[in-house]
C-alpha cells in the first residue's frame, strides 16, 4: 500500500491517498468507522452488484447503502435532493461520514451532498474506475451538472481520505482503462516531467491509448 499527500492551495487541510490492492480493510476499520455518529454510503448500482458481497463486504456491514443509478445524467440538482432528503430521514447529523464509492459521477455527487448537508459532514472517496482514481476523487472536487452543461454548480470539499483499491479496476471495460491512462498522462504532463518521461513514453504508451485521446 503507497499513501500519498495531496494538499491544494485553496485548502487549509491535506487529504491521504491510498493506493495498492485489497487496502479497504485496512483503512476503513470498524475503529476508524466509529469515530463518527453513523456511517452512510453512496455506491454505484453496477459496484454494488458486483461488490457488495466480495470487496465492500465489511465496509458496508451495518452501514446505510444508498445505491445510485447509472449514468451522468443522475448527476442532478434533482437527484442531489433526493440524496439528501435520505441522509435526513436516515437521521445523519454533523458527526456523520458519507461514504462515496463507484466512478467520477458518485464521487462528485456524494461529496457534494457531504460539503452541504448540515453545513458539511465528514466524507470518504472510494473511486473504482481509473478516471476517478486519477482525477475525480482527487482535490476535493464536488459538483453537479445544469442544463446539460458538466460540473456548473459545486464546491471544494476535502476528503478524510480516497481509497484507491485496484481490485475494482478488474471488471472496468478496456476503453474504461484508456481513459484513465490518458488523464494520467496529462496529470504528468504538467505537473511531473520524471514522471511523464517514465510512464507516458510516446512510442509505446500513447500506442495503446491513442483511440481514447
Amino acid at each position: 500500500m503507497k499513501k500519498f499527500i495531496y494538499a491544494p492551495r485553496h485548502q487549509s487541510v491535506a487529504t491521504p491517498i491510498y493506493s495498492g490492492t485489497d487496502i479497504i480493510d485496512k483503512l476503513a476499520t470498524p475503529r476508524f468507522l466509529k469515530l463518527f455518529t453513523a456511517v452512510y454510503a453512496v455506491v454505484d448500482e453496477r459496484v454494488h452488484e458486483l461488490y457488495s458481497q466480495s470487496v465492500l463486504k465489511h465496509m458496508l456491514d451495518g452501514v446505510s447503502v444508498y445505491v445510485f443509478p447509472r449514468g451522468e445524467r443522475y448527476k442532478s440538482l434533482a437527484r442531489l435532493q433526493r440524496l439528501l432528503n435520505w441522509l435526513w430521514e436516515n437521521e445523519a447529523d454533523r458527526d456523520s461520514l458519507l461514504l462515496g464509492i463507484g466512478g467520477g459521477v458518485v464521487t462528485d455527487i456524494t461529496g457534494f451532498a457531504a460539503s452541504c448537508y448540515m453545513r458539511g459532514v465528514a466524507y470518504v472517496a472510494v473511486p473504482t474506475t481509473l478516471l476517478a482514481q486519477v482525477d475525480a476523487a482527487v482535490g476535493g472536487k464536488t459538483a453537479v451538472n445544469l442544463r446539460n452543461t458538466k460540473n456548473v454548480i459545486g464546491n471544494f470539499h476535502v476528503p478524510q481520505m480516497v481509497i484507491c483499491d485496484s481490485r475494482f479496476l478488474s471488471s472496468l471495460r478496456t476503453e474504461q482503462i484508456k481513459e484513465g491512462l490518458v488523464e494520467a498522462i496529462k496529470v504528468f504532463a504538467a505537473s511531473d516531467r520524471r514522471l511523464f518521461e517514465k510512464h507516458a513514453s510516446m512510442s509505446i504508451l500513447m500506442r495503446k491509448v491513442c483511440v481514447a485521446c
